[in-house]
């Protein structure tokens, strides 16, 4: 009845630039609510939306650089063995190490203001603050996934 190209489906655009991260983004609240422990929360739910599962939007940004840093090694293999002139490789070698540079200042200084303004501190406990430690981090970590994963050419 229904005639789906699976391998279509998958590859599409829209998938890999909104469903990728989507779905990765729900896996890490998911796995980081089942593998936390928050003794004052009863229930599931409760342990699903708490604060601290929502603090990977570093981690997210990291997973994407070291995506983006294995297809552009890929990238440039391919690009060395068409035997181009030196012009154009150092173009493109110098240009995928300014990217991989900027692409580290970002994560550097994200960290950096994440640390310094992104947490709440009371008393002994310490929480991320929802604009700063979470949302932000999230927003820039979803961003870099789907740039990264929909550069990938399947």
């Amino acid at each position: 009845m229904f005639d789906i190209d699976w391998y279509e489906l998958i590859s599409s655009e829209r998938i890999r630039t909104i469903g990728v991260p989507l779905i990765t983004t729900f896996l890490m609240i998911v796995v980081k609510a089942i593998s936390n422990q928050f003794p004052n929360e009863n229930g599931f739910v409760n342990k699903l939306f708490h604060r601290n599962n929502f603090n990977f939007g570093l981690q997210l940004t990291v997973t994407s650089f070291a995506l983006y840093f294995i297809g552009q090694l890929k990238r440039l293999k391919g690009i060395i063995e068409l035997d181009l002139d030196s012009k154009t490789l150092f173009n493109d070698v110098t240009g995928t190490f300014g990217n991989i540079g900027f692409f580290l200042l970002a994560i550097v200084s994200l960290s950096v203001i994440v640390r310094h303004f992104g947490w709440i501190h009371e008393g002994e406990n310490s929480k991320p603050s929802i604009f700063i430690g979470v949302i932000c981090p999230i927003t820039i970590g979803i961003y870099s996934l789907s740039v990264v994963v929909n550069s990938i050419t399947l």
